[in-house]
């Protein structure tokens, strides 16, 4: 009996001891409780790396906005532009219908001046004269086939002709080049009539026969001027006249009406490539941020 009374005495005092243990850790769990955060299985919510909801990335509050992509500046506006071409191009019309008619009236009171009998006479001395000069001219035209001097020219003429054609064919070639290839063109056609007239000025017979030549040309060109001064009061040919003074005049309005519109179109283009080029501009720095701050959240995730 005494021995049972011993076995409960010692079975009570374990379960005094296990109990103050329970209240012991119970305690220290109280103590360590971060408030608002429950304690047990209820914190394996805010523990391990598995969580998306505690991960910053998926927080929509934390999520950084995609970088906006550049939009297409407006069209440029070319309305004055057409316009101002349209406008030029009925100008241009004008102006050479207004050309065409002070040539056809000319021509019908030129009419008039080819039989006044003063002019016909005119007309047969020069063409005496030419007869008179080709005849003296000619044995020396065909000796120069003969001279190396003359030759060379000649070659160097077709040879200069052969590099204008080639240059204008090029699309490729600049203008320095085809203005050069044209002025090498003239500078030879000029040596070969140089080797040309000083071989037909050697002969005093030519020289006699072009003075002959020369002067009757001019009294036919004196009598050709007299007489466009006298109708030059002709009310066809006045009318016409002003008519072309008119239409010279809206056509060079209409030109530099077309620079100016051109002008503004030149403005408008680079304003929009300028607009155009801060927004790209812009993106590309979005971007940038917004890579940072992703990295930044990464380096955040993995510390944590």
């Amino acid at each position: 009996m005494t021995q049972h009374n011993g076995i409960r005495r010692s079975n009570r005092l374990m379960l005094r001891g296990f109990a103050a243990v329970i209240a012991v850790a119970f305690a220290a769990s109280s103590a360590l409780a971060v408030p608002g955060v429950p304690s047990g299985a209820a914190a394996g919510k805010y523990h391990g790396g598995n969580n998306n909801k505690g991960n910053n990335n998926n927080n929509p509050n934390n999520q950084t906005p995609a970088a906006q992509q550049p939009t297409e500046p407006a069209k440029l506006d070319t309305t004055a532009f057409d316009q101002a071409k349209k406008d030029a191009a009925a100008a241009k019309s004008e102006l050479q219908k207004a050309q065409s008619a002070v040539a056809q009236a000319r021509a019908k009171l030129m009419k008039g001046f080819d039989t006044k009998p003063e002019v016909m006479e005119a007309k047969k001395k020069v063409e005496t004269a030419r007869a008179a000069y080709d005849a003296a001219a000619s044995p020396i035209l065909k000796s120069l086939l003969t001279r190396s001097d003359y030759k060379a020219s000649q070659d160097a003429v077709a040879k200069a002709d052969q590099k204008v054609t080639t240059v204008r064919a090029d699309a490729t070639a600049t203008p320095e080049a085809r203005a050069t290839a044209a002025k090498e063109a003239l500078d030879a056609r000029n040596a070969s009539a140089k080797v040309r007239n000083d071989a037909l000025a050697g002969d005093p017979k030519i020289a006699q026969a072009k003075t002959e030549l020369d002067a009757a040309t001019a009294e036919l060109a004196k009598l050709k001027t007299e007489f466009e001064q006298s109708i030059s009061s002709d009310p066809d040919i006045a009318t016409a006249q002003q008519a072309l003074d008119d239409a010279k005049a809206k056509s060079k309005t209409a030109d530099e009406a077309v620079a100016t519109a051109k002008k503004d179109m030149d403005q408008q283009r680079a304003a929009h490539a300028k607009e155009l080029a801060d927004q790209r501009k812009a993106a590309a720095d979005a971007r940038r941020q917004q890579q940072m701050q992703q990295q930044q959240q990464q380096q955040h995730t993995q510390f944590k």
